[in-house]
């Protein structure tokens, strides 16, 4: 897959970055003596996954995105209003948010309750070690490398499903800030289903990623 000119595109899902890094961390109510009990109080209301089944979840994302991985923080669940995918007003999302720490690198996961996959994942550029398997001090350079190491971690996240056919919308390098690649794809599980739009920011200094996120989950259990 090769570019034939980079293409500066702003993506549909780009105003949800920074609301969805807004997603609070309330405090889950710890189980009790019985273990029927205690199943029943790691599921707060409203949601439909465990405490626990959450956090495995998110840890198996993150285990496939790199390792050594463990939970930082979370994971929280929180129902929250966000814009709908086509800017058509706002909606209600059931989501769970942890914080876990893979390869020394911080990343925020999101994951749809409704569905148990991740709708997103943010990370910080900044860390003592390179992203895993990348040589520190490897530059992303070009728009080859950077489509290529894009669609790597997506697929590593889980973000782009396995088996899932991934176009190259566009490409486009920024420089505000730390410089990053950011790519926008449009990825279809299924010869029969509708594609969706899927977008990725990653480090220019080392493809570490800044975010992806993935417009099937991020559009699906959504409520008025």
């Amino acid at each position: 897959m090769r570019p034939t000119k980079p293409l500066h595109v702003r993506s549909p899902l780009s105003s949800v970055h920074a609301l969805i890094a807004l997603i609070g961390c309330a405090a889950i109510a710890a189980g009790a003596a019985v273990p029927r009990a205690a199943a029943l109080l790691a599921r707060p209301g409203g949601a439909r996954r465990t405490e626990t089944d959450a956090g495995r979840r998110l840890l198996q994302a993150a285990s496939r995105y790199g390792s050594p991985c463990y939970l930082e923080g979370g994971p929280v669940y929180a129902r929250r209003q966000l814009p709908f995918r086509t800017g058509a007003g706002y909606c209600r999302r059931s989501l769970w948010r942890a914080t876990v720490s893979v390869h020394g690198q911080l990343l925020e996961l999101v994951m749809n309750d409704n569905t148990g996959h991740l709708a997103c994942a943010f990370g910080s550029l900044e860390s003592a070690h390179a992203r895993p398997g990348r040589r520190a001090g490897l530059e992303v350079d070009t728009a080859d490398e950077a489509a290529r190491e894009s669609l790597s971690a997506a697929h590593r996240l889980g973000i782009v499903p396995d088996g899932a056919q991934a176009a190259l919308r566009g490409i486009c390098e920024r420089s505000g800030g730390a410089p990053r690649w950011y790519t926008w794809w449009r990825v279809q599980n299924r010869p029969t289903e509708a594609a969706y739009p899927v977008t990725v920011e990653i480090g220019s200094a080392d493809g570490r990623l800044v975010s992806a996120v993935n417009g099937r989950e991020m559009a699906d259990g959504c409520e008025p």
